[in-house]
């Protein structure tokens, strides 16, 4: 899908993130900040049969935080509105293919300082999961 075709579909289901089946969107959420990707988290658990690695993800702002998650979710494929250079060495080195609309340094975002020497999804998911916690 171009760009410009997934801008148009988000402009038409309203979402911060869709989630992308043989061109078809099979998941989206409105949610702000990490809180989609969570989301796509349960409705991955829930749906056992979707071949993620195959799918394309489509997200709104992708920074270190949200990349490290996409890789946790092993996503093969993203294009993002924007896209910060702290994701971008985290798909580089987990091979994720993508592509941007619009690329920055770096997101003003405490999660994508807190995660800047983060180089395991894992250990980035349970970081941003205590975060989370205490948030509540």
């Amino acid at each position: 899908m171009t760009p410009e075709r997934l801008a148009s579909e988000r402009a038409e289901h309203g979402y911060t993130l869709g989630l992308y089946s043989t061109g078809q969107l099979i998941f989206s959420d409105r949610g702000h900040w990490l809180h989609p990707l969570f989301a796509l988290e349960r409705f991955l658990f829930e749906h056992r049969d979707i071949r993620v690695g195959e799918c394309l993800l489509h997200d709104v702002v992708v920074g270190r935080a949200a990349a490290l998650l996409a890789a946790r979710l092993d996503v093969k494929r993203l294009h993002a509105e924007l896209l910060s250079g702290r994701a971008e060495s985290v798909l580089d080195a987990t091979r994720i293919e993508y592509t941007c609309s619009e690329r920055i340094e770096r997101i003003g975002c405490r999660t994508e300082d807190m995660l800047a020497e983060v180089e395991q999804p894992e250990e980035a998911y349970t970081m941003i999961t205590r975060l989370m916690e205490e948030a509540r």
